[in-house]
């Protein structure tokens, strides 16, 4: 198989190394999990039994043991989302084995049932080019295979370029709009290329490719290809700085345009780290780019929150973010987003800025018209500072802004959670995260690991002696002391600190402490949390470090 394989809800990249689903998420197979998938793949409604699919892995893994197929299986199943009850992708056969159920699709096919992201117009004066309209064509074909390298494969491009313009559909489809336009002129070839917002036809960019009247038809061009990476930079810079785009009372908050940009380009944790790297080269040509100082500040900021980063010392990263945010403040008082980003990292940094961030988002929420975003800054700090009823107020009226389904919808229902539990209102903390649980899909829980929703429940688990429920019990079983000890770590550095008083931390943490030290006793509690919260740590018995040996 040389081609990515496309089923409904995902692709598998040709290597087997990864699934992408429609929402970018990527999933990452095991060495067996790969020999599984290739096997079943090649087989599409054959039974396989056990000891075929053993044979296929072969016997040098630690994995490869029979009773562990079903593991195996198992485990192939919640990365694909595919119930065992409800599967459309690995059914059972009980007693013989296991099959390949879906039929796959052409990439036509499954693109089709994804929005255009990219919608490329016919070309305008292919006609009056007579015999040099074969150079225009390949010139045209270059153009859209760079493009379709350039990005994601999930951001769907759409070429009518072939198309006549005087008979095409005038119906644009699309997030963004390519216009190519040509002209002969004495020996050259010009091909005008205007980019524009599908929604509000504001021109992105304009460029120009100039090319003999005679290029060589049967080689690629690598300058017609480094076209496409311009015109994916600027659309990358268009939805993340969004320069001369009007405020609107809808926009979300800075990290959220910088996320959903960078994860139609470069989704997952390694997206974020080559972003950074664009951002860095940025600041080494334009030192004083305070909006480019900000979004490094802010991914930097998404980087520590990733779980899969090492959060054991952020002092290295917390110095650059408040080296960046103070140099950059002075310099966007004018444009309200990265205002407020400002005032939100600086409060996450601490470091005394705590009241400097406060004032900040204060003047947003008093003069600026971005609602969303500045409801949802000002709410989270005043729950931090423990204005917990003002805070859920502007949370709820940030709410009924976002967009459903989205990220930032996520994070103002995590919020809300966290503001209930700390005023002890266990009952209404349920069911704010039932009503998130139930109405927001999971592919959009981007940046966690498997299972999120059972990650964010126990984090919310109440503190009222309620009976855990089965499936947090059973991912407690899953636990070692290492990880419930790092859960509490990032659990306390990228939230519970935040929290002025200790009442509210305490509250915060009650639940999931309780659960988590009756099952690994309490040696597995970090000395910062004990400090955060000695007096909750007194009275379940974990106030002492344990004794090493």
């Amino acid at each position: 198989m040389t081609d990515s394989i496309y089923f409904e809800d995902f692709y598998i990249e040709s290597n087997f190394l990864f699934g992408i689903t429609r929402a970018g998420e990527k999933m990452k197979f095991t060495r067996s999990e790969r020999a599984l998938l290739t096997l079943l793949l090649s087989k599409p409604g054959q039974i396989l039994s056990r000891s075929q699919l053993l044979n296929t892995i072969g016997t040098d893994d630690s994995e490869t043991t029979d009773r562990n197929i079903d593991y195996l299986i198992s485990r192939l199943r919640k990365k694909l989302k595919d119930p065992k009850k409800n599967a459309k992708y690995i059914g059972t056969q009980y007693g013989e084995g296991y099959l390949w159920l879906a039929n796959p699709l052409s990439k036509d096919e499954y693109q089709s049932g994804t929005p255009i992201f990219l919608h490329i117009r016919p070309a305008h004066g292919l006609t009056l080019l007579q015999h040099h309209k074969p150079n225009a064509t390949w010139c045209l074909s270059q153009l859209v295979t760079g493009l379709k390298a350039a990005f994601d494969p999930s951001n769907r491009i759409v070429d009518n370029s072939a198309q006549d313009p005087n008979t095409a559909a005038e119906k644009d489809q699309g997030v963004f709009i390519l216009e190519p336009s040509f002209i002969a002129i004495k020996s050259e070839l010009h091909c005008a290329i205007t980019v524009r917002d599908g929604r509000t036809k504001n021109i992105i960019m304009a460029d120009r490719i100039t090319l003999p009247i005679q290029p060589p038809l049967e080689q690629d061009s690598p300058d017609i290809k480094g076209h496409a990476q311009i015109i994916k930079d600027k659309i990358w810079q268009y939805l993340t700085y969004q320069d001369n785009v009007p405020h609107t009372a809808r926009d979300v908050p800075l990290a959220f345009r910088l996320d959903d940009a960078t994860a139609l380009f470069h989704p997952g944790y390694e997206g974020l780290k080559k972003v950074e790297g664009l951002l860095r080269e940025t600041l080494q040509k334009y030192p004083e780019d305070h909006c480019s100082k900000i979004l490094l500040a802010t991914l930097i900021h998404t980087t520590l929150l990733d779980e899969s980063h090492d959060i054991s010392d952020t002092r290295a990263e917390e110095n650059e973010m408040e080296t960046l945010l103070l140099d950059a403040l002075p310099h966007v008082q004018n444009q309200p987003l990265f205002y407020l980003a400002v005032a939100k990292l600086l409060f996450f940094v601490g470091r005394g800025h705590a009241h400097l961030a406060e004032e900040v988002a204060k003047e947003a929420l008093h003069n600026e018209t971005t609602y969303a975003a500045t409801f949802a800054v000002n709410g989270q700090m005043r729950i931090y500072l423990g204005d917990i009823e003002d805070g859920l107020d502007l949370l709820t009226q940030s709410l009924e802004l976002s967009e459903k389904g989205t990220q930032f919808q996520i994070f103002l229902h995590v919020l809300r959670c966290a503001g209930l539990m700390a005023a002890k209102r266990w009952d209404d903390s349920q069911k704010e995260l039932a009503l998130m649980l139930s109405s927001i899909p999971q592919d959009q829980f981007r940046r966690t690991s498997t299972s999120p929703q059972l990650s964010l429940a126990l984090m919310l688990t109440p503190g009222d002696n309620r009976p855990a429920s089965p499936p947090i019990m059973a991912m407690l079983a899953k636990m070692t002391p290492e990880t419930a000890e790092g859960y509490l770590k990032r659990s306390h550095y990228t939230v519970v600190r935040l929290f002025r008083h200790q009442k509210h931390r305490s509250n915060l943490l009650r639940g999931s402490l309780k659960l988590l030290t009756e099952r690994f006793g309490p040696g597995i509690v970090p000395d910062v949390v004990r400090e955060s919260v000695p007096e909750l740590c007194a009275e379940l018995g974990a106030d002492r470090p344990p004794v090493r040996a």
